[in-house]
């Protein structure tokens, strides 16, 4: 805080949206390539059927509440019963639509995770002077994007900033990201004041100016 003009409170919420920037960095999306081998490879338990067309009349049908909002258009448009040879007049150009629907959804899924932490920036923005935005290739709907919120840092004794994601995955996949985000702007902020305290080293004694370092627990110098 010596280094400064920031309040404490908007210092906070600074290093906040700093990190989720980062975590958003270093969470790593899920590439087409990834999808299109998980979803056309054949069904162990139904040799020669593509998994996309077992998912298709599973997210139809709506048994599995985790999937219900999200795939809502495709259960709409050929649900509930399913798409079958013995319920489904011209299964195959039904089944090949409702296919092409699903493959849509799931690429749009990309990024699911890293959309979570769009909100939690918008939210933190008003309280921090950041000119940045998500990155605009992410592909994330609004169901992640919701999923996602901040609590920023108000003065008083303990001024405290949240930053939550609650996407499905979000412990799993993005825990590791977001401590690497957390390392890594505590590291800037290293270097910013190492730099603040070697000129205030060099006004005072700049003939014999010793190089400054400092770190979270420790001044020390060389």
């Amino acid at each position: 805080m010596k280094y400064t003009k920031k309040t404490l409170a908007d210092a906070v919420n600074h290093r906040a949206i700093n990190i989720t920037f980062k975590a958003i960095r270093y969470t790593k999306a899920t590439t087409l390539g990834k999808i299109k081998r998980e979803m056309w490879r054949t069904s162990r338990k139904h040799p020669g059927v593509p998994v996309l067309s077992l998912l298709v009349n599973k997210y139809v049908a709506g048994k599995d509440q985790r999937f219900a909002g999200k795939y809502k258009a495709l259960k709409n448009a050929y649900g509930p019963k399913g798409i079958t040879p013995k319920n489904t007049e011209d299964f195959k150009g039904k089944m090949g639509a409702a296919m092409d629907m699903l493959w849509d959804l799931k690429q749009r899924s990309r990024g699911f995770i890293k959309a979570g932490w769009f909100e939690a920036i918008n939210d933190l923005r008003p309280h921090v002077k950041v000119k940045r935005k998500p990155p605009k290739n992410i592909r994330g709907d609004g169901a992640a994007k919701k999923l996602g919120m901040a609590k920023p840092a108000f003065s008083g004794i303990n001024p405290t900033a949240e930053i939550i994601n609650r996407v499905n995955g979000a412990v799993k996949v993005g825990a590791k990201p977001l401590y690497r985000a957390i390392k890594a702007d505590a590291a800037d902020m290293m270097v910013y004041v190492n730099r603040k305290m070697q000129e205030e080293a060099d006004k005072f004694q700049p003939s014999k100016a010793r190089h400054i370092y400092f770190d979270p627990m420790n001044v020390f110098r060389r």
